[in-house]
């Protein structure tokens, strides 16, 4: 599974685990690899649908 997409969905509808552990703030932590023109209006430049 991509790592990237898990995390951005966990922002979203995080599950039991993630919720016990913060894991929101793992996708903060992909911020140094994440292709930062992709979506500049968003604070975490995601591209939403």
């Amino acid at each position: 599974m991509d790592v990237v997409a898990y995390a951005a969905r966990q922002l979203y509808e995080p599950n039991a685990y993630m919720r016990s552990k913060q894991g929101h703030n793992f996708y903060a932590r992909l911020r140094p690899v994440l292709n930062t023109y992709a979506n500049r209006a968003h604070s975490l430049h995601l591209v939403q649908l």
